[in-house]
C-alpha cells in the first residue's frame, strides 16, 4: 500500500502531531508499506528514515507541490493530518486526479471538530461572562472573520472525506454528519518510550506544552506562586516552545521557583518527567494530549487543572482534574507531602498507559480502516 502523509515534519518542529505521524510513517514502513511524508515548510530528511520525506509550502493558495507529488506517488491513501488549513483545495485536487485514492481525516485537536475556530481560540462560541473578556473575545471575532469562514467551509468538507478518525473518543460525536460511506474510528496516540536523563538539585514540578494561549502557560505560574508560598523547596519546571514575542518575555520574568527548560525531544521529555513528582497541565482543550501518556508511562500522577482525556483521570484515579487554580495548589501540595500517594497513583497511572497507548496496535488498526476506506472507492 502507498500512504501519503500530510502534515509538518518532527525534525521542523517538535509537536504532538507530528510526532504521531512520525510514529506512524516508521511502523507502516517497517510492515513494507511504501510512505511518502509530505512535510509542510520541511525539508528532506531521508537520511535516518525507513520512509521518505518530500517538502511541501504552504502558501496563500494552497499547498505548493502537493498536486505534483500527488501525481508522482499515486497513493492508495491520503492521510491528512494538517488540521482544516486547505482541506477544500486539496480534497479536490485528490478526487479530481486520484479519484480512487481514499482521503483520511485524521483530527488532533478540539479545534478540528469545531465549525467554528480561528488559530488559537479553541472552539467557539464559548463567551465569558465577564464583559472585559467578553469584548476581547467579540473582537476576536471581528478581526477572525475571514478564518472563521474559511474553518466552516473545512468543516463542511469532512462531511465528503473517506475515513474520519478521532484521538480522543469523547470527540467523535462531534464530526459533521457524512454526505455518503465514510469510516469513522478513535485511534489513540502513542509516544516513544526511550528516556534520556535529566537530573535537577531539588524536587520538582513539570509543565509540559508549547506556549499558546490555549494552554495557557500564566496558569502554572499562578500556581507556582501559590504553591511556593506553601513549600518554597519545590521548583517548577517549564518545557516547550516559546515562538510568540510574549511568552518569550514571559520565560525571563518567571517567579524564583520556576525555571524554563526549553524545548526537549520526546525523549528528553521523558527523563524529565521520569524524576518530576508530578505533572501539571494547565490547557483548556486538547486532542488528548501526548504529554499525559509520557507522563503516564513514567508512572507520574497528573494534576489537570481543566482538562481529563476521555474521563481517564477520574475514571483510574491517576490524577486529579480540579477545573480552579486555588484546589489545584491544594491537590500539589497533598501530592508533594504523601510520596506514598503520589508512587500509588503513578503505577495505577502506568498500567493504564500500557494498555491503552501502543504504536504498533494504533498503526495496525489504521491499516484495517485504510482497507475499509479503498473498499468504499472501488
Amino acid at each position: 500500500m502507498r500512504i501519503l502523509i500530510v502534515n509538518r515534519h518532527i525534525f521542523d518542529g517538535v509537536g504532538g502531531s507530528e510526532l504521531q505521524c512520525h510514529q506512524l510513517a516508521t511502523e507502516w514502513a517497517r510492515l513494507g508499506h511504501e510512505v511518502l511524508y509530505a512535510a509542510i515548510d520541511g525539508a528532506k530528511h531521508n537520511n535516518s528514515l525507513n520512509y521518505r520525506v518530500t517538502p511541501l509550502h504552504d502558501t496563500a493558495r494552497g499547498l505548493n507541490n502537493f498536486l505534483f507529488t500527488l501525481r508522482a506517488f499515486d497513493p492508495h491513501i491520503v492521510y491528512w493530518r494538517y488540521n482544516k488549513r486547505h482541506l477544500l483545495r486539496t480534497l479536490i485536487s485528490v478526487r479530481r486526479h486520484r479519484p480512487r485514492a481514499a482521503f483520511v481525516f485524521a483530527a488532533s485537536s478540539i479545534g478540528d471538530v469545531s465549525r467554528w475556530t480561528f488559530k488559537g481560540s479553541g472552539p467557539l462560541f464559548r463567551f465569558n461572562s465577564s464583559p472585559h473578556k467578553g469584548a476581547r473575545q467579540l473582537a476576536d471575532l471581528v478581526l477572525n472573520g475571514a478564518d472563521l469562514i474559511r474553518s466552516a467551509v473545512a468543516y463542511e468538507c469532512m462531511k465528503f472525506v473517506d475515513a474520519f478518525v478521532v484521538l480522543n473518543k469523547d470527540y467523535l460525536p462531534l464530526a459533521p454528519r457524512p454526505a455518503g460511506p465514510r469510516v469513522d474510528s478513535v485511534v489513540h496516540n502513542s509516544v516513544p518510550e526511550g528516556v534520556v536523563p535529566f537530573a535537577w538539585p531539588r524536587p520538582y514540578v513539570a509543565w509540559v506544552s508549547n506556549f499558546k494561549p490555549i494552554k495557557r502557560p500564566e496558569v502554572l505560574i499562578d500556581i507556582a506562586h501559590l504553591v511556593g508560598a506553601a513549600r518554597p523547596n519545590v521548583d517548577f519546571l517549564m518545557i516547550g516552545s516559546t515562538q510568540e514575542d510574549r511568552y518569550k518575555m514571559l520565560v525571563q520574568t518567571l517567579p524564583k521557583n520556576t525555571h524554563y527548560i526549553g524545548s526537549l525531544s520526546p525523549e528528553q521529555v521523558n527523563g524529565v518527567l521520569a524524576n518530576a513528582t508530578m505533572l501539571v497541565h494547565t490547557s483548556a482543550a486538547e486532542g488528548f494530549g501526548n504529554v499525559f501518556i509520557q507522563a503516564w508511562l513514567q508512572g507520574r500522577p497528573t494534576i489537570s487543572v481543566y482538562f481529563d482525556p476521555e474521563g481517564l483521570i477520574n475514571e483510574h484515579g491517576i490524577g486529579f482534574v480540579p477545573g480552579d487554580v486555588t484546589i489545584a495548589s491544594h491537590r500539589i501540595v497533598e501530592l508533594l507531602d504523601d510520596e506514598e500517594l503520589r508512587t500509588a497513583i503513578g503505577e495505577k497511572a502506568r498500567t493504564i498507559a500500557k494498555q491503552k497507548f501502543d504504536a504498533r496496535v494504533s498503526a495496525l488498526k489504521y491499516l484495517s480502516l485504510f482497507n475499509k476506506a479503498l473498499g468504499q472507492r472501488s
